[in-house]
């Protein structure tokens, strides 16, 4: 019968195939959506909308329809400047992450079904659709990586972190090759070009709502450090606060000096670690079965 330790280190196994099935399926909207077949066809979505002059008017503004696309990439990546780094320090403190990963995923999964319904002139509705579910998608992977620390020891996490990399681009090029197929003999197989791109869109929402196999670790909000309060990242400390007994750091604390240290270095134990220094891991309250 396996003993407690060899039963543990079968569960972190599990986890971590799960944390690689996860980029398998999640690595269909970068390669599909974003790279190759949201940006032409919703550009000539707009230009079938646009008027003589070539202009869509989302919301009263006169937008190049060739412009659209970027537009919206703009945008989503101005939400996500806004809203990863608060979503990073909750993620961390919160302990329900695999509920959040998973809310997430499917919220980016839907919005990215949902592209299918995009065709004729409905150009403001592909361009929503498309920041909706990039900020879901970003979302979702800055939980998904909060999972690192927590399912491989610090001695295999390189090595877990390639072997998911490796899987989520093989998982989102073989969908790609699928998709790229399809449109290639759309006629062949009787549809229209624009039918097998809203097919493809919807194909990578569908490979995304696949991954119910998650790690069923919760990331660890805060950890022992000789006492402080240590806010963790994947693979390093992002800032060490002292402990006050019963009351922890607000958000807005955290935030401040997280900020404030990509300036300057903080003193820790009466020793000054820079932003790229972290106690050592012995120091951490870690899960069990890393321990020796």
């Amino acid at each position: 019968m396996p003993s407690p330790r060899s039963r543990a280190r079968l569960g972190l196994i599990g986890e971590q195939l799960g944390w690689c099935w996860y980029d398998w399926a999640n690595s269909a909207f970068p390669t599909t959506v974003g790279s190759i077949f949201m940006g032409p066809y919703l550009t000539a979505i707009a230009r079938s909308a646009a008027d003589g002059a070539g202009f869509v008017h989302p919301f009263g503004l006169p937008v190049h329809a060739g412009a659209l696309f970027p537009y919206a990439v703009s945008l989503s990546a101005l939400l996500q400047v806004l809203a990863l780094p608060v979503l990073g320090a909750f993620a961390d403190r919160w302990r329900r992450t695999k509920a959040l990963l998973g809310a997430f995923a499917y919220l980016g999964a839907l919005a990215t079904v949902a592209l299918y319904a995009v065709e004729g002139e409905r150009y403001l509705l592909g361009a929503g659709l498309f920041v909706a579910a990039t900020l879901a998608f970003s979302c979702s992977i800055v939980v998904y990586n909060a999972f690192l620390p927590e399912i491989a020891e610090p001695a295999r996490r390189d090595h877990v972190s390639s072997v998911g990399w490796a899987i989520g681009y093989l998982g989102g090029g073989l969908l790609l090759a699928l998709n790229l197929a399809l449109v290639s003999q759309a006629e062949a197989l009787g549809l229209s070009v624009g039918a097998a791109v809203r097919i493809s869109l919807a194909s990578a929402g569908l490979c995304q709502s696949k991954t119910s196999w998650l790690p069923s670790s919760n990331v660890t909000s805060t950890a022992s450090c000789s006492g402080v309060n240590v806010f963790r990242s994947p693979g390093r400390v992002i800032v060490c606060a002292p402990s006050t007994p019963g009351r922890r750091p607000s958000l807005i604390a955290w935030l401040i000096r997280s900020i404030a240290r990509l300036a300057m270095p903080v003193q820790v134990n009466g020793r000054v670690r820079s932003e790229l220094g972290s106690p050592p891991y012995s120091q951490l309250r870690m899960p069990p079965a890393f321990l020796p």
